[in-house]
């Protein structure tokens, strides 16, 4: 397919869901329109590692295309290219794949901020899953407490498709008929609170705040002007983030049993990580990465239970209680909005997002 018979910067994934149903395209096809598009741009973007043998990809594109002419479908997504985060760091590479048209869907993960705050920048949709709900196998640890892999797409539908495929329904609700089926298409039911941007690292764009939430407004159901919910400042605890003590004191943990559990791994320790690096220096801290501080950092690290169990106390205590559950029950609301980029994703990472998934949504409004 030498010119694609769709716009790959705007068509979502339900709309190429349309198109293989018609006979218009096929998986096959699309994997070829997506390498292509890899190929051409991805030079400058840097957005995709690497991509699986063509070969491979087309083998499994025919069969499945096999499966859907004998009437074999599998889900919504059945034959759809997907890009999966590699494992570690933010989530840019997946957000900027999907809005430069590389691929219809991608997988990114968070700790604190990484889906949201660039599926924010990318303009898509995004949500970080209650922690649990879906699997963290083969993804390399931050800490176990605030991990979670979610979806990226360019429209909700897309969004809850890809959740089908990826909860865990052992772990949670799932709707019979997918978390599609239970999509309002209306702000009509929602009991909206929203903070105010000027206190949430956005006071240059406090009007364009204030005509969204004009429009919210005017959709919701119910709607609170700037409710005081708790800022990132209060995670501190003994004069440090309580966060970051956290993920300081999990690493090493989380990390070692994280390679414990592969096939193969060149360094099982945290120990051996950090010397690994130390004398591989030209590749793994060049000049503009020039320190691994962090881990530096977890493997010096002495926190004791207490230590650790005090400041997951108090994280809990500021983001829940007095926080994110005090907010929502105090004015009645089913969600709260702020800007993306602020300390709103350190409360709901501080949260574990137990009852609280963080998203970036958009409206067409």
């Amino acid at each position: 397919m030498a010119t694609a018979p769709f716009d790959v910067l705007t068509t979502t994934a339900t709309e190429l869901e349309t198109l293989l149903v018609s006979g218009k395209v096929t998986s096959t096809q699309l994997v070829e329109v997506y390498l292509a598009e890899i190929k051409k741009n991805n030079g400058y973007l840097k957005a995709v590692i690497s991509t699986a043998p063509r070969n491979s990809l087309i083998e499994r594109a025919n069969a499945l295309d096999g499966e859907r002419s004998s009437g074999t479908v599998r889900s919504h997504l059945h034959g759809l290219p997907i890009l999966v985060k590699n494992p570690g760091g933010s989530s840019s590479g997946s957000a900027i794949a999907v809005s430069a048209g590389l691929s219809p869907l991608a997988l990114g993960t968070e700790t604190e901020g990484s889906l949201i705050m660039p599926g924010n920048r990318a303009s898509l949709y995004t949500m970080k899953p209650t922690i649990g709900i879906v699997s963290q196998q083969g993804i390399v640890p931050v800490s176990h407490i605030c991990d979670a892999a979610g979806p990226m797409t360019k429209c909700v539908l897309d969004l809850a498709h890809l959740m089908d495929i990826i909860v865990d329904p052992a772990k949670t609700i799932v709707p019979s008929d997918g978390f599609a089926s239970v999509l309002t298409h209306t702000w009509a039911d929602l009991r909206v609170g929203v903070l105010d941007p000027a206190e949430w690292n956005y006071p240059d764009f406090r009007h364009e705040y204030e005509d969204a939430y004009k429009k919210i407004e005017g959709m919701a159901k119910s709607f609170e002007k700037y409710v005081p919910l708790p800022s990132g400042d209060d995670l501190e605890f003994n004069g440090a983030d309580s966060l970051s003590t956290l993920w300081t004191g999990h690493f090493k943990e989380d990390f070692e049993k994280y390679t414990n559990g592969l096939e193969y791994a060149q360094v099982q320790t945290l120990e051996e990580l950090v010397e690994f690096n130390r004398k591989h220096s030209e590749k793994e801290l060049p000049p503009r990465y020039p320190n691994q501080d962090k881990l530096e950092k977890a493997l010096a690290a002495k926190l004791s239970a207490e230590t650790l169990d005090a400041n997951l106390h108090h994280a809990r205590e500021v983001s829940r209680a007095n926080g994110i559950d005090k907010i929502l029950g105090d004015y009645n609301l089913d969600v709260i909005i702020g800007p993306a980029e602020s300390s709103i994703t350190d409360l709901a990472s501080a949260s574990g997002s137990w009852e609280h998934p963080a998203s970036a949504v958009w409206t067409d409004e």
